[in-house]
């Protein structure tokens, strides 16, 4: 049951960035509380894993980061809008959820549902794309993820939204794949994946993080295949090495001939957007973002100290900016574009210090447990979100759910096996030799199982 809770929830998150055009299509009345519904089964039996597991959803670093959001909300500045209260969710269901992936044991099960997830919604969304523009979408003059209406009179998505669930999903693969080709005297664990992973889902993933030509995107991607390339170098069969070298050679070979002959390259508007020098070095305009958000944090001691509180910064940086736009309330806002940005605007120099802790307690256990286990997946993905996480709000976005609860459960230990009591009438006369009594003698435990208990058993994965 909570493995179908799990994978439901994880198909969902991957998928929901096509619930909007999916509205549209069907001529259907938008209703957001109807998209929650599939991660109900999964949050609510999280829940008792919570209590349960110990796990690093249950660090102090994160409980204190969720009880400022939460607190955010009762002294932060009056506002009509739901805005605070929607993200003060969305940071809090990951927490049940990763426990359930921890109790479970069944990281690698939600990861591929993830990354099948997003196999559909890319599928889905070029074929809604092709629909509308035919083939200048293969001539590459539009960039993938905007999914115009059917009047073509707004944009229902964004580039940035549907490349950084690729980015993710593609390194994620691209771990996978790897996990099932090191050396045999690494450390194997029972968590590991148990039959093989193709590679084709990580260029089919890469190539269409590609195609939304979203920098922010591209640049975490990178960010964390390189960091698993160099590590394959050193971790990999020869044989399995060699196999991905060739593979790569000929899909590599592929690419550039069908760019020569059809005059369609996947990369020519990433291109493009990587060589116009004013938006790249103003990052598309966020740079004058960020500077008028700098004068609204400094604009009152309490902003500085203690900020406007959970989901007040849109409002706030709209009073400093002249490009906000009035929201459904008749509030001007303007999106700061950076989680981490945000995160300090709405809580000031108490949430930087309380976030700072939260990230590098992050990254030491990434890295304790990585080195523990002679692997690099959960340093690159986090590097890879992280890099991501400061061109957009991410928690706020499609695919938080899936991917925030990955990282809390990838950097937690694995629970330790529940044994199961002998029958009352089992005597410690009659048992076999090698087990030792603990401290009552209907209460045996095999000596060997008490030798394993201070051995590490892997990662939670």
């Amino acid at each position: 049951m909570a493995r179908l809770a799990l994978q439901l929830a994880f198909f969902v998150s991957a998928t929901r960035l096509l619930t909007p055009k999916l509205y549209d299509f069907l001529r259907i009345e938008p209703t957001p509380c109807l998209d929650m519904i599939p991660f109900l089964p999964a949050v609510i039996l999280g829940m008792g894993s919570l209590w349960r597991v110990r796990c690093f959803a249950r660090s102090w670093t994160v409980i204190a980061c969720i009880v400022l959001v939460w607190a955010g909300l009762v002294f932060g500045d009056e506002t009509q809008s739901l805005r605070g209260l929607l993200i003060a969710a969305c940071l809090t269901i990951i927490l049940p959820v990763s426990a359930l992936i921890v109790e479970n044991r069944c990281w690698w099960l939600c990861a591929k549902t993830f990354i099948f997830g997003c196999v559909f919604m890319l599928t889905v969304a070029i074929w809604f794309e092709y629909r509308a523009h035919g083939d200048t979408l293969y001539a590459s003059a539009l960039r993938l993820g905007f999914l115009a209406s059917e009047d073509g009179s707004m944009r229902l998505s964004s580039p940035d939204k549907v490349g950084g669930p690729l980015a993710t999903a593609a390194i994620l693969a691209f771990l996978l794949f790897l996990m099932r080709g090191m050396k045999s005297n690494q450390p194997r664990n029972a968590a590991m994946p148990a039959s093989g992973f193709s590679i084709g889902w990580t260029i089919v993933l890469s190539l269409g993080c590609i195609l939304t030509a979203s920098r922010g995107a591209f640049v975490a991607w990178f960010a964390g295949m390189g960091w698993l390339l160099i590590w394959a170098v050193r971790s990999q069969e020869p044989n399995k090495l060699r196999d991905l070298i060739a593979l790569s050679g000929m899909s590599l070979s592929v690419m550039l001939f069908v760019a020569i002959a059809t005059g369609f390259g996947p990369w020519y508007k990433l291109q493009v957007r990587f060589t116009e020098t004013d938006q790249v070095l103003t990052l598309s305009g966020r740079t004058e973002i960020w500077e008028n958000a700098l004068e609204a944090w400094r604009s009152s001691p309490r902003y500085t100290f203690v900020g406007p509180g959970t989901g007040r910064a849109d409002e706030l940086l709209g009073r400093f900016d002249r490009d906000a736009a009035a929201d459904d309330y008749g509030t001007l806002t303007r999106n700061i574009h950076s989680a981490f940005l945000e995160w300090g605007l709405s809580y000031g120099i108490l949430g930087m210090v309380v976030g700072g802790c939260l990230l590098v307690s992050m990254a030491l256990k990434a890295r304790e447990l990585d080195r523990r286990d002679r692997i690099v997946g959960r340093q690159a993905l986090l590097l890879s979100v992280c890099l991501f996480a400061n061109t957009g709000i991410i928690h706020r976005w499609p695919g938080w759910l899936a991917t925030g609860s990955l990282i809390l459960a990838m950097l937690s230990e694995a629970p330790r096996p529940v044994r199961k009591a002998p029958p009352p009438h089992f005597r410690y006369s009659k048992l076999p030799t090698g087990y030792a009594p603990r401290n009552h003698v209907d209460s045996p435990v095999p000596a060997a199982e008490t030798a394993a208990k201070e051995t590490p058993k892997g990662p939670g994965l």
